[in-house]
């Protein structure tokens, strides 16, 4: 599945490009409901993950670096979650990238292509390279 902007996610984009919000970070989190990403979705669409030792990852700006051409593409510094213990086993089947913490707008959500993916023990890990194309 490919990555999919979603309606608020539009909004929050065109208004840092015309000035309209100040800039901010973005967060990462990982979703364990079987959803299929749309446009008209919402953080409230997806469930997070639970698992101990789980929490969502701020993503600053100096973790994308932005390569111009065709296409140009902003890619962030892999990001890793680590289980670590109770709660699994839990199933991922993608991640979600918002604007701030939860409550912001969600900007976009990819479903893993080659996934879901199963923490079963404490150590299993998750490991995502945020990537976001333009044409």
């Amino acid at each position: 599945m490919s990555l999919v902007v979603v309606n608020a996610g539009e909004v929050s984009i065109l208004e840092l490009l015309f000035n309209k919000r100040a800039v901010f970070d973005t967060t990462l989190h990982l979703f364990t409901s079987n959803t299929t990403p749309s446009e008209t979705d919402t953080f409230a669409s997806y469930t997070e993950a639970t698992y101990v030792g789980y929490s969502s990852l701020i993503i600053t700006g100096t973790d994308w670096t932005i390569t111009p051409g065709n296409p140009t593409q902003a890619v962030a510094t892999q990001q890793v979650y680590t289980a670590g213990g109770p709660g699994l086993p839990e199933t991922i089947f993608g991640y979600l990238i918002c604007r701030g913490n939860p409550g912001h707008p969600l900007l976009w959500a990819e479903r893993f292509t080659n996934g879901p993916y199963t923490l079963l023990q404490a150590g299993d890990a998750i490991k995502i390279t945020p990537k976001f194309t333009g044409e």
